[in-house]
């Protein structure tokens, strides 16, 4: 989305001259493209775009097994249940995770994630659910889903290249609906579509009564 186009002419400018290479190399003032030329300059302003496929949070996080995230997705690239449950990750929900961006308001979609979770954490503790986890099955058939109505968007047809696509060609970050899909989607945390353990001595009680109180990790 070009929300400007006022930066065009200085790109006709006499004192301007646009070098249609990417940047490899810097060695010293000088820096050199993708063809071999080499440009001295005064300053270097980067603005080259975004590496998200990696997020930093990742080595932050370890699943089940004890592997941080990071090393999971080391060879591709995040995947997330509604960009707000982890594969092996219990008890746990994620803001903003993959494959939710839309081109509308962030606030929009925090909101809607945010409802997702409450619900959710207000069905666990009403219920006795002690460890709640997305099943491998509906993430894989979720994301399976994503990706292919991808495949006829602008983000992934027609070569284009930038930071929504891992260095497999996999888009990770775009979402292929609209928004109003999206929250949808997330007006309520179905439990069926997640592995669950109840709390000692608490019953998987159909109306939500359980014996004891069971806290939410």
């Amino acid at each position: 989305i070009l929300f400007a186009n006022n930066y065009y002419p200085a790109l006709q400018a006499a004192n301007t001259r646009l070098i249609p290479h990417g940047l490899v190399k810097v060695e010293g003032n000088t820096v050199i493209a993708a063809n071999g030329q080499r440009h001295e300059v005064d300053v270097i302003i980067w603005g080259t775009g975004f590496e998200v496929s990696h997020p930093p949070i990742g080595k932050k996080i370890h699943n089940a097994n004890g592997q941080r995230l990071s090393d999971l997705w080391k060879n591709s690239s995040p995947e997330a249940y509604l960009g707000t449950s982890l594969e092996d990750v219990p008890n746990a929900f994620l803001m903003l995770g993959p494959n939710v961006l839309v081109y509308d308001s962030f606030i929009g979609l925090a909101e809607a994630q945010l409802d997702y979770i409450v619900d959710g954490l207000q069905q666990v503790k009403a219920k006795g659910i002690s460890k709640f986890t997305i099943k491998p099955t509906v993430l894989r058939r979720h994301n399976e889903e994503v990706q292919k109505h991808l495949q006829t968007t602008v983000f992934n047809s027609g070569g284009c290249k930038s930071y929504y696509l891992d260095a497999n060609g996999r888009n990770f970050a775009a979402w292929p609906w609209s928004l109003a899909t999206l929250k949808q989607r997330l007006s309520s945390l179905k439990l069926p579509e997640y592995d669950l353990s109840y709390a000692p001595n608490v019953s998987k009680a159909p109306k939500g009564k359980t014996k004891q109180k069971a806290a939410i990790a």
